[in-house]
């Protein structure tokens, strides 16, 4: 049996978690906490193919993560060389680079005090596969548009 590739960021965390205490000799979890900077447990997000497309096309709805993604492109990056081409502190970047984590297209990976980003390309797969389900109703309605608009046209 063959073990499918993980495809959110969490799934991504929970594998590096696990390899690295494996490799620390550590066989039980170590307990870890889920909460907010605020001190509030962090909520939990659904699970759905709904809410996965909204986190997908609310995190790129901004010109800033676009960039951040396009720069990812060329590979693995470390933080504070994604910040330097953006005119905004280093906390604003990081802020940015949250909602791209939570919405599960980059992953994070930390080598001391170095935090290196990755691309996740599979929620923007989803994201443009569910557009071409639609695709075939924009085509229709702009043909039918160029078909109005040629109808209405004053003969020359």
């Amino acid at each position: 049996m063959t073990k499918r590739a993980p495809r959110s960021a969490a799934e991504w965390h929970e594998l590096a978690r696990t390899r690295f205490l494996a490799s620390i000799g550590r066989l039980t979890p170590i307990p870890r906490r889920r909460q907010t900077r605020q001190g509030r447990p962090a909520r939990a997000a659904g699970k759905g193919r709904t809410a996965l497309l909204n986190a997908t096309f609310a995190a790129l709805a901004d010109p800033t993560r676009r960039a951040i993604l396009e720069h990812l492109t060329a590979g693995d990056i470390a933080v504070t060389e994604l910040a330097r081409p953006f005119r905004m502190s280093l906390p604003a970047v990081s802020k940015h680079l949250r909602v791209l984590e939570e919405a599960g297209l980059i992953s994070r990976d930390r080598d001391g005090r170095v935090h290196r980003m990755r691309l996740i390309a599979r929620p923007m797969k989803d994201a443009v596969e569910w557009m071409a389900a639609y695709a075939w109703f924009w085509d229709e309605r702009l043909e039918s548009l160029g078909r109005n608009f040629d109808a209405t046209k004053p003969p020359e």
